[in-house]
């Protein structure tokens, strides 16, 4: 199937970046359950619709922020983590953790129902000293299963 031409990529994608920089701003201190995310700043459709180009350009908008924050953490119990999904773009985000335990809870996810997997690392330009990157294979077993994988950007 032939994707159409999206009307107004380049401001949509400006509007995206003075968004999330807006929001990397200062430190959040309201976290729920020690727990702080902010997700992609668009529509569902729109962020499905971008080519390649499009998703790596608004990736690199996730993890300036992340750097931004990562800057600006009041003390070095936080963990800011950047979870990007190639096959379901719209559910890439970043999550700030309060602490290491749920830093830890979060991603031990072998529970009935939905398990996550590390899978081998491959190389990626966004791979440097201060960040980390693993990969995950999501399996979510409902009536029919659904399996599908993503990239985690951890700060060291």
């Amino acid at each position: 199937m032939r994707k159409s031409k999206i009307r107004g990529t380049k401001r949509k994608l400006r509007i995206i970046e003075r968004h999330l920089s807006d929001r990397s701003q200062h430190f959040p201190n309201d976290f729920y359950a020690g727990v702080y995310n902010f997700k992609l700043p668009a529509n569902q459709q729109f962020i499905a619709a971008l080519n390649q180009k499009g998703q790596k350009i608004v990736s690199n908008y996730l993890m300036e922020c992340a750097m931004n924050l990562k800057k600006k953490k009041p003390s070095a119990a936080y963990k800011i983590a950047v979870l990007l999904f190639p096959e379901n773009f719209w559910r890439s985000e970043l999550i700030i953790f309060e602490d290491e335990a749920v830093y830890r809870d979060f991603f031990d996810r072998h529970k009935h129902g939905q398990v996550w997997r590390e899978m081998k690392n491959q190389a990626d330009s966004f791979v440097s000293i201060h960040w980390m990157q693993k990969m995950y294979e999501e399996v979510i077993d409902d009536d029919v299963q659904q399996q599908q994988t993503f990239i985690c950007y951890i700060e060291r």
